[in-house]
């Protein structure tokens, strides 16, 4: 039997102010030991977000069974795109990873990026004959 002071939510209460506390000493912890440049490090990634907000169209390649086509699904040569302006390289859905960062580095672009093809774009290229 529970005894007058023996109450279960003082059990509950300490325990919640435990956790509490443990948080609020490992955020303290992690305050104190960040990089001293986190800060700038932050600064530079929204300036260089903020810097592609440009008009520019962005180029388009296709990766389709180990080669590139344009968006007028012609074969092009991975090199061919103008680095000066954003490139999305769309590949299959079911492309694993290991094949997609081979298609990123045979690119000439610094930062492609990598959307996936719609089932339109995907009969098209079979009713084409592509990658064959």
């Amino acid at each position: 039997m529970i005894g007058e002071t023996e109450n279960p939510l003082t059990e509950v209460a300490l325990a919640l102010s435990m956790a509490f506390f443990s948080l609020m000493v490992l955020m303290l912890f992690a305050i104190t030991n960040a990089p001293q440049n986190a800060a700038a490090q932050s600064a530079h990634i929204k300036s260089a977000a903020s810097a592609e907000k440009t008009d520019t169209k962005p180029a388009y390649l296709i990766f389709y069974k180990g080669a590139y086509y344009d968006e007028k699904l012609q074969p092009v040569s991975p090199d061919s795109p103008a680095t000066d302006q954003p490139l999305l390289l769309a590949v299959m859905p079911e492309l694993n990873v290991g094949a997609m960062m081979q298609a990123m580095r045979t690119l000439s672009h610094p930062e492609p990026e990598v959307v996936t093809l719609t089932q339109d774009w995907i009969d098209a290229l079979e009713k084409m004959g592509a990658g064959k």
